[in-house]
């Protein structure tokens, strides 16, 4: 019975699709809720992760052949490329003709060339620096300004996210205390909230603070980059205890960032994990040392880490 009604669910998203796209082009970051709740399925003609967080958009702008081709959809600061394995498990690799990976910058594109030729596996590896300087805004430039004039200086605030079947537990008094430390400097205060944490209520708490939450939308959502891109834009100053994405994003889009480092514990099915943000990962302690100001100000150590990692970051071409 689960079963048939998961087959159920699926039909009835697919058919409930163009509605979907017409609710998500009217629904701003700001309809955290609403956001949430429009779930879109990823392209059956695709690898699953080309249909997530509005890359579809990113691959067009660059004239990336979607068959046969896959986007990397975070940046990944792994040493070995191990993590590719799944990737080019034989079903993805003959159902898809997997033969390209777009990336974020050379130090990536370097790393999983070595594993493809360790493997023995012929792809093309291609970097495209930071995907959000390849796509459109969400609202247009008047509504952006007339949103920017009402909010005035902006602290915009990522936490730490869950994912699918694991939780992170971190002292969250503590970034709250720096959030409100921070929040002294500025008239208004962001909180981007991942789709997952929203559903599952952790939203709540930034709401009573009487902060404002937004996100960019389901995972699946075709528009989530450019709602993404907003949100950045809006920003004054980055707060985040996460070393995700969005802080190459932030940099690359001139916004000055600020990581706080938390211990906290990793919760999946295989048990507790707890340790240091930065003592096992082995690229994290030089970000931490290099965005720990508050200043407002982005150094030379801050664009060369993310020159590094999320590769070239002139301006956007659209």
């Amino acid at each position: 019975m689960k079963r048939v009604n998961g087959i159920f669910d699926r039909l009835l998203r697919f058919a409930k699709t163009p509605y979907y796209h017409w609710v998500s082009r009217r629904t701003s970051f700001l309809e955290y809720r609403k956001l949430v709740t429009l779930r879109f399925l990823p392209s059956l003609f695709l690898l699953p992760e080309n249909s997530l967080y509005g890359h579809r958009d990113v691959m067009r702008a660059c004239g990336i052949r979607a068959f046969g081709s896959r986007i990397e959809h975070g940046v990944c600061m792994s040493r070995t490329g191990e993590d590719l394995s799944h990737v080019f498990s034989m079903w993805k690799r003959r159902l898809f003709f997997l033969k390209r990976i777009y990336t974020f910058g050379d130090t990536r594109k370097a790393i999983i060339e070595e594993w493809a030729q360790r493997n023995r596996v012929s792809v093309v590896v291609k970097a495209i620096g930071p995907y959000v300087k390849h796509v459109r805004h969400f609202l247009d430039a008047a509504a952006l300004r007339g949103l920017k004039a009402k909010l005035g200086r902006v602290l915009l605030v990522y936490p730490q996210h869950n994912i699918k079947d694991v939780n992170y537990k971190y002292d969250s008094a503590a970034f709250m205390s720096k959030i409100g430390e921070m929040a002294k400097r500025y008239d208004t205060v962001l909180v981007s909230i991942y789709w997952l944490d929203v559903i599952n209520g952790l939203s709540s708490e930034y709401d009573a603070a009487g902060y404002t939450v937004v996100t960019a939308g389901f995972a699946t959502d075709p528009y989530f980059m450019r709602r993404q891109k907003d949100i950045i834009s809006l920003a004054d100053m980055v707060l985040t205890n996460s070393i995700g994405t969005h802080v190459g994003y932030a940099i690359s889009m001139q916004r000055p960032c600020r990581i706080f480092c938390q211990e906290f514990e990793k919760e999946s099915e295989n048990g507790y994990e707890r340790k240091m943000m930065g003592e096992s990962e082995w690229v994290f302690p030089e970000f931490y040392a290099a965005f720990s100001r508050e200043d407002g100000v982005i150094t030379d150590e801050q664009r060369k880490l993310v020159s590094k990692w999320w590769g070239d970051s002139k301006e956007d071409v659209i």
